[in-house]
């Protein structure tokens, strides 16, 4: 299984964003590939309605996102 950090993403944070890239986020519980203490390695999943669903996601659907990270890490590598 990938590293995976899962984060909430509040009208707050979104606001204090440049407004170029406020337009890239919604309030709601978001999953990446993330290597403890790195930069993502994915842009995110989401928004979800809480927690366990981003989670929920990540189970049902990762071998579908660890397959499309893997052709760009190998693109990346030729």
């Amino acid at each position: 299984m990938s590293d995976i950090e899962i984060f909430y993403m509040p009208e707050e944070y979104i606001a204090s964003l440049p407004e170029a890239d406020r337009h890239d986020w919604e309030i709601g519980w978001y999953w990446w590939y993330c290597q403890p203490g790195c930069l993502p390695d994915s842009e995110p999943f989401g928004p979800f309605d809480s927690r366990e669903d981003a989670e929920k996601d990540y189970n049902e659907n990762s071998d579908q996102y660890d397959v499309g990270l893997q052709e760009i890490i190998g693109e990346g590598l030729k």
